[in-house]
């Protein structure tokens, strides 16, 4: 891995931290509230290396 490349699981689990914190803080936006639950999905949707992104308006 070179200097430019970076782990998205750990980079998902970040931003995602970070929204926690601000919308627990009360100064999150109404855009990064509404971001969190798909940030979530997302992460959660990670399984053996593989990333598995479902698409609502497909299921």
């Amino acid at each position: 891995m070179d200097e430019t490349s970076f782990d998205l699981s750990k980079e998902l689990e970040r931003a995602i931290h970070i929204l926690i914190d601000k919308i627990e803080s009360g100064i999150a936006s109404d855009a990064e509230v509404l971001i969190l639950p798909k940030l979530l999905e997302i992460k959660l949707g990670f399984c053996g290396g593989a990333l598995w992104i479902r698409d609502k308006e497909q299921t």
